[in-house]
């Protein structure tokens, strides 16, 4: 047992490690602030005298916890070791020593590696009271440690053989063991910025899951460490750091979690490839009477991937960005101060320039050149890298031996090199003289430094990203020190390793200065350009790497590629601009194209009008070629310091007359598209650094001159496109309003004037246009924004009031919406005296104002309030009014609430008022007739009523919601009295079955909803003809195969007819459709006694029969058990009745594994080998999951698998009879050991994708 191994280890414990132990141990269970350890030495493996070893703070009840600690063996001399106890409580109360007062002690904790009778406890008690009866008392005992150490997360780091939770630490430790290879040290100081730790601090206080995403080095990980610190000492929460994903974790927090704690857990790198997060979330969500906070660091590339896995989580994305520059300032100096060391102001003054808000690389700028006065170290960022690594070449010589520098820049191109890839190798020894093998014992001298990492000894890694970047450039590029043709290499790898050289050529131009490096690299890469001319696959590869290196060739390729493009047909004034949304496509050509939109002034411009050509020769691919077009033109951070150059050059462009007049049309059409995003203030940047990473930045735009003047001429040309695109213009302009932002005020101030100018050329007999206007000066005023024109004299006062009276259409959105009477009383007032022409000029003034809304606008109309206020008014003029509405072919009645009123208030005949609803050529007489069908009252129906109803059930086009049932029971009598003349009535005996059939059996066009429990609800209204109820059932679930999300209406029609159940899963296996019954919902109420046990038989039987289905996944018979006890009975007879059949056998043991627990699994194949010992049976059955409910990796599921085959190889071992199961002895201990070489095989390939 692992507490026996703990007990032994324990035993061998020097008393340094045991102190650092215990000390860790108790600051992670106690939960008590550690302050210091005077019994121990810094830094050396032993410890001094000193009392108490080590003491803790209660800062809630301000008390001290005094813990001494020994490894002295009682076994030698009881006498001394109960003595030395004593001696370390009495010397704990030792005021001349400690300077504590005694009542301030709260608690002396003992922890030994030896046992303890009753009587020396209680002896030991008796020895504390005597200094303070209040004080407690805690022995950690060998036996207690050995208990409560195996479910100590960092227990294998003082116990190194102890081998329980490899990537899972306490706080503490985590901290500790961050000093790794190269990266800044974790306890490096950390400056807490306008608050950041707070206000994430207070986020995860109402938000149990929190993802801290950004660039690498912006400090994630310290930023969450020291909020899991301070959260976790206010909220009682213990912390548990996952550093790597690749062990069972849902297993490791199912030992280190106990109820009635508080966990706050960070995982920290979320790396993207850990599969079923969402699942191991769930896991931690549902352990009992636990509270659970996560917090995750990621790279901003794996910013979706998280919100994509965790999507019923929703985490809160916090985004660490860039430090300000007096952050970093703060912290170079705090850390100056912490070591008593200076540096000078000039030095610091480049880190700061150099590290460009990264606190990771001024870390590794300043800690190497500490009172260094060289100033050329920090001239450009190679000598940042090449100081901060010299530090290292004192006791690592790889970086100045040739073969070493020339594997770790392999490594760093490839990531991770396999003996087993000989093809590979093979090119890396005959064109570069690298032999792997050869230089394995580089690689394992490398390990031992831990700068690769090697796994069974035939997969090395090279993870370190700072490192990686630093020997590709020594190795590839650098002139002095560059041991590999960069040349030779990109002819062989620029078709198979395109992505990698692009990735690491975007981190060498991110690392260090591109004016620094350029002219090398296109020395290097000169030659095998030339070489490429005349292979075109190579060199469209070639140039989607470094087309940042000849623009001018790229430009010219592409002109080539369109002459040999098949020209479509295209007519520009028909052309409008498609959606860019969810664009799929990826032509290599038109990405190396927008590439060139922000280069050189003339390059841009090729490039733009190359791309309109592209559009006219082939208007298919404009969806492309715009959607590149909009995101190289979009605010970046960076234009800011430009002054906006690229959006206004493409302004220009786009207003530009010397193009052509199709090409005018098109850019102008282009450039109502492009502007409403330009009005926005805050934006999101996708940084792509490389094909495979993804940074995202969130920034906002500050009112600059050159932000103002672009503004302008984006304005300027929007009204002057006004008389040619009227509608666009002003839609766009509408945009400009909704994106009004008050801390901009200043802004839309200075825009007053150009605005006035283009209002005064609108029609004030156009509603549109004064709706537009006082739109306008309605969010002036609510911004305080003071008028500087007289915008209300181009106003229509009369359109606007009487459209506040007929519509919500000049309401904001959190403007309080108007009560319904309050609505009718405004319409009441207004048609005072009014005439029946007011009252068609209002409603076509009511049309005029839906037409002027923007598309997808819903309907804000008071139609419905005129028409009830009118009719309780004067019926006939509300006929009038409803007629001439009818013969204009409106459309804007939103709900027909007057339908009710006039019904229910008799203010018309009822069979008139149908006649009125029905103007023949009126197109939306049915939306009107199914709310004049649901609002009739039963008094009011006649047969003549009725077979209108029976008509328009039958004559239904386009849809019918079907929702209540409930309100069509007022026909049942007539439909009873006069079935004879319903068509089509058939077997229905009921109004509800009829209108059922009736819809069921339109044609699939036409939609219609049915409420959900339909079945459940209504299904005594088929008791009489259950046919019509299954027809019914079938013709929804066709159209929506999630209607019957959970079984309920499936169940429902079982209860009333169990034989269904085996007619619907019968059709399903002839269907092809046998596979979905895994995806849908359990089928267990079979067990809910309406089904005998001859009926579950034969649906078993069915599921089973009607297929060879030996397949590793559960069997589709899972469906039908939910794993309670009354089923173990049947299952019991079931094996005894089929223990011959392989399919009977792999399909209940199939269930049993995925349903039942292990215990039950094991009993129930126990059992079997007990009636049946063939061996080719036993093989047919599935002995582990292969779906695991969380894996880490595929070797963790594995690894579960050997478990599970030595488990039921000891039971196998323990059946009477051994000697009747040699063949299954032997199968089982086969497929034991063939796991573990799959279990290899497998590790090795997780080792290599760890790299990605």
């Amino acid at each position: 047992m692992i507490i026996d191994l703990i007990e032994k280890e324990l035993q061998t414990i020097d008393q340094a490690t045991f102190q650092s132990l215990i000390n860790s141990f108790l600051s992670y269970n106690k939960k008590y602030e550690f302050i210091s350890a005077p019994g121990g030495v810094l830094g050396k493996n032993k410890t001094s005298k000193g009392i108490p070893d080590s003491f803790f703070y209660d800062s809630e009840n301000d008390k001290y916890i005094f813990c001494e600690v020994t490894t002295q063996d009682k076994l030698n001399n009881k006498k001394i070791f109960m003595d030395k106890l004593k001696d370390d409580i009495v010397g704990c109360f030792d005021t001349t020593k400690t300077t504590i007062e005694n009542e301030k002690i709260s608690e002396v904790i003992l922890a030994f590696t030896s046992k303890l009778s009753p009587d020396e406890h209680d002896s030991l008690i008796k020895t504390l009271k005597k200094y303070n009866p209040n004080a407690k008392l805690t022995l950690y005992s060998i036996q207690k440690l050995a208990i409560e150490l195996q479910t100590f997360p960092s227990t294998s780091d003082y116990i190194p053989r102890i081998n329980l939770f490899q990537c899972i630490s306490t706080f503490d430790n985590f901290v500790e063991k961050s000093k790794k290879g190269f990266r800044p040290d974790l306890k490096n100081p950390l400056i807490n910025s306008n608050g950041l730790i707070e206000d994430i601090s207070n986020i995860l206080l109402k938000n149990d899951i929190i993802a801290l995403y950004g660039n690498q080095g912006t400090g994630k990980t310290r930023v969450s460490l020291e909020i899991a610190k301070e959260f976790s000492i206010k909220n009682n929460y213990k912390v548990l750091i996952v550093n790597g994903f690749q062990y069972d974790l849902q297993d490791s927090f199912s030992k280190l979690i106990s109820q009635g704690n508080s966990y706050l857990i960070v995982f920290d790198n979320f790396d993207g490839t850990f599969r079923n997060f969402d699942l191991l979330i769930q896991f931690l969500e549902n352990i009992p009477n636990t509270n659970i906070k996560v917090i995750l660091s990621l790279k901003s590339q794996f910013k979706e991937k998280i919100k994509l896995d965790l999507i019923d989580y929703s985490p809160e994305l916090v985004e660490i960005g860039k430090m300000e520059r007096e952050d970093i300032w703060k912290m170079i100096t705090s850390l100056l101060k912490e070591k008593n060391l200076h540096v000078k102001d000039f030095a610091l003054d480049i880190v700061l320039k150099i590290s460009d808000g990264n606190p990771a690389l001024a870390l590794m700028a300043i800690l190497p050149i500490i009172d260094n006065d060289d100033e050329s170290f920090l001239r450009n960022p190679i000598k940042i890298y090449e100081n901060y690594f010299e530090n290292y070449k004192k006791t690592v010589s790889f970086l100045n031996e040739k073969d070493s520098l020339k594997t770790l820049g392999i490594l760093s191109f490839f990531g991770y090199l396999d003996k087993n890839n000989e093809n590979l190798l093979n090119v890396l020894k005959n064109e570069f003289d690298f032999d792997l093998i050869d230089n394995w014992n580089i690689i394992e001298k490398l390990n031992n430094h831990e700068v690769v990492e090697i796994c069974d000894n035939e997969v090395v890694r090279l993870s370190d990203s700072i490192l990686s970047t630093y020997v590709f450039y020594k190795a590839f590029i650098d002139e002095k020190s560059s041991v590999i043709d960069y040349d030779r290499w990109i002819e062989l790898f620029i078709i198979d390793y395109n992505d990698e050289i692009y990735s690491k050529l975007v981190d060498v131009l991110n690392a260090f200065n591109f004016d620094e490096i350029k002219d090398r690299i296109t020395f290097l890469i000169n030659p095998v350009k030339n070489k490429f001319d005349n292979n075109f696959i190579k060199l469209l590869s070639f140039f989607k790497v470094f087309n940042i290196f000849y623009e001018v060739d790229v430009l010219d390729f592409i002109n080539k590629w369109s002459d040999s493009l098949e020209p479509e047909e295209f007519d520009v004034e028909e052309f409008e601009i498609p959606s860019i949304r969810n664009i799929y496509e990826n032509t290599v050509h038109i990405k190396l194209l927008s590439d060139l939109y922000r280069s050189k002034p003339n390059i841009a411009h090729d490039a733009l009008n190359l791309s309109f050509d592209l559009i006219f020769i082939q208007p298919s691919k404009a969806p492309e070629i715009i959607e590149v077009i909009n995101d190289k033109f979009s605010f970046k951070r960076i234009d800011k310091e430009y002054d906006f150059e690229f959006q206004n050059r493409f302004i220009d462009f786009l207003s530009s007359n010397n193009l052509n007049l199709e090409k005018r049309k098109l850019a102008e059409k282009l450039f109502l598209f492009f502007i409403p995003q330009l009005f926005e203030w805050n934006f999101t940047e996708n940084e792509m650094i490389s094909k495979k990473r993804m940074l995202l930045h969130r920034f906002e735009l500050f009112e600059t001159d050159s932000l103002l003047k672009l503004r302008k001429k984006i304005l300027e040309r929007l009204f002057e496109l006004h008389d040619l695109y009227p509608t666009s213009v002003e839609n766009v302009f509408e945009e400009y309003i909704n994106k009004f932002y008050e801390e901009k005020k200043e802004v839309y101030n200075k825009e007053q004037k150009l605005v006035y100018n283009f209002f005064k050329k609108f029609n004030i007999n156009k509603y549109k246009h004064s709706q537009i206007i006082y739109t306008y000066t309605k969010k002036l005023n609510k911004f305080n924004i003071a008028e500087s024109e007289d915008f209300d004299s181009l106003i229509n006062w009369n359109m606007i009031n009487k459209a506040l009276i007929y519509s919500s259409s000049l309401k904001n959105f959190n403007d309080p919406r108007k009560k319904d009477f309050e609505i009718k009383e405004d319409i009441s007032k207004d048609l005072v005296n009014k005439d029946n022409v007011y009252v068609m000029n209002v409603i076509d003034f009511m049309n005029e104002i839906e037409i002027s809304k923007q598309e997808n606008y819903c309907n804000k109309s008071y139609i419905s309030p005129l028409f009830e206020v009118l009719a309780e008014k004067d019926i006939d003029i509300f006929i009038d009014a409803f007629k001439h509405y009818q013969s204009k072919n409106y459309r804007f009645i939103n709900n027909g609430s007057f339908i009710s009123t006039i019904i229910n208030k008799k203010l018309l005949d009822v069979e008139k008022f149908y006649i009125i609803i029905n103007y023949p050529e009126y197109e939306e007489k049915q939306f009107l007739n199914e709310i004049f069908f649901g609002s009739v009252n039963e008094s009011d129906i006649n047969k003549d009523i009725f077979l209108k109803f029976v008509n328009f059930i039958n004559s239904l086009d386009g849809g019918f919601h079907f929702f209540n049932p409930d309100d069509y029971l007022k026909f049942d009598k007539c439909f009873l009295k006069f079935k004879k003349e319903v068509p089509f009535a058939g077997k229905t005996s009921n109004i509800i079955q009829y209108i059922t059939k009736i819809i069921i059996n339109r044609p699939n066009d036409i939609t219609f909803r049915f409420n959900y429990g339909f079945c459940q609800k209504y299904n005594y209204f088929f008791e009489d003809n259950f046919e019509l109820l299954k027809d019914f059932f079938y013709k929804v679930i066709e159209r929506d195969p999630n209607w019957d999300y959970d079984g309920k209406e499936l169940e429902s029609l079982c209860t009333i007819n169990p034989p269904f159940l085996k007619q619907y899963l019968n059709e399903l296996i002839n269907s092809e459709k046998i596979s979905d019954l895994r995806r849908g919902p359990k089928l267990s109420f079979i067990w809910n006694g309406k089904f005998s046990e001859k009926d579950i038989d034969e649906i078993i039987n069915l599921l089973i029969n009607k297929r060879n289905y030996f397949s590793s996944v559960e069997h589709p018979i899972t469906i039908l058990f939910k794993g309670t006890t009354i089923e173990h009975d049947y299952i019991n007879n079931f094996i005894k009745v089929n223990n011959n059949s392989k399919k009977h056998m792999h399909a209940i043991f199939s269930m049993i594994i995925y349903t039942f627990d292990e215990e039950c699994f094991m009993k129930f194949l126990k059992k079997f080998l007990i009636l049946n010992n063939d061996i080719e049976i036993f093989k047919c059955i599935s002995l582990m999951k292969s779906e695991a409910k969380f894996i880490s990796s595929f070797s963790s599921l594995e690894e579960e698998g050997v478990v599970s085959y030595q488990k039921v190889l000891s039971m196998v071992e323990d059946l009477p009879n051994i000697s009747n199961f040699s063949k299954h002895i032997s199968y089982l201990k086969d497929l034991i050991n063939q796991t573990k070489k799959n279990i290899n095989l497998l590790k090795k390939d997780e080792f290599k994708d760890d790299f990605f």
